[in-house]
C-alpha cells in the first residue's frame, strides 16, 4: 500500500511527523520505504526526493495505538534542511498561551491530489494535556503536518503540536507536551 502523508522540517535531516505515517498496527508495523518532497508542488520538487534512513516513533503509538502520543520521525538519508531551512519545535506547558492562539496547518491534502502544499489557520479552540483541536480545513494526507505559529519570546516558527485527527466536529493534533519534546530533541541529537 502506498499513503500520503506529511511532515515539517525540525533540522537538517530530521522530519517531525504523526506516528501513523511511520508505524501502523493495521498494516502490520513500520512503513517499508518513505520518500519526503519537500515543498511538492505538482510535478515540480524544488528539493528533488529524499528517502529516509530511519524511522521513528513512541511506545504510546507503537505498542498502545494511542492517539495522545501519534507522532513520529523520519531520519533523511542527506541534510535536506540545509536547502530548504526548518522550524523549531517548543512546549507550551501554559493552557493559556495556546487555547485561542491562531495556528497553521500546512501540509499535502489527498483531495488536492496530495502533491501541492496548502495552508490553513485558525485558533485552537480547546486542550488537553496531550492533545489540541481545532477547526482547521484538513483532509487525510495532512497527518504529520506541523501544529505552527509564532511565539512571544521565541524567534522564528515553531511547531507546538502534529495534526493527527479529523472528525465532523472539529480536527485534532498531538500536543507536544514536556515529555514529548524532551523526546524529540533526544531524537534529534543521537539520530
Amino acid at each position: 500500500k502506498v499513503y500520503i502523508g506529511s511532515g515539517t522540517m525540525v533540522s537538517k535531516h530530521h522530519v517531525l511527523t504523526a506516528g501513523h505515517c511511520v508505524y501502523s498496527k493495521d498494516d502490520r508495523g513500520w512503513a517499508t520505504s518513505v520518500q519526503f518532497n519537500a515543498a511538492q508542488n505538482d510535478g515540480t520538487l524544488p528539493y528533488g526526493s529524499v528517502y529516509a534512513t530511519r524511522l521513528l516513533s513512541v511506545t504510546g503509538w507503537t505498542s498502545n495505538n494511542d492517539r495522545a502520543y501519534d507522532m513520529g520521525m523520519l531520519i533523511l538519508q542527506s541534510d535536506l534542511g540545509a536547502q530548504t531551512g526548518w522550524f523549531g519545535v517548543i512546549t507550551i506547558p501554559n493552557d493559556g498561551e495556546l487555547i485561542r492562539k491562531r495556528v497553521n496547518v500546512t501540509g499535502y491534502p489527498g483531495d488536492k491530489g496530495g502533491q501541492q502544499m496548502w495552508t490553513h489557520a485558525d485558533a485552537i479552540k480547546s486542550l488537553t494535556p496531550e492533545n489540541a483541536f481545532y477547526d482547521i480545513d484538513t483532509m487525510g494526507g495532512q497527518s504529520g503536518s506541523g501544529v505552527w505559529s509564532t511565539f512571544a519570546g521565541h524567534t522564528g516558527e515553531k511547531v507546538a503540536c502534529i495534526h493527527t485527527t479529523g472528525a465532523s466536529t472539529g480536527n485534532g493534533s498531538t500536543r507536544i507536551s514536556r515529555p514529548k519534546f524532551d523526546r524529540i530533541v533526544d531524537w534529534m541529537q543521537n539520530n
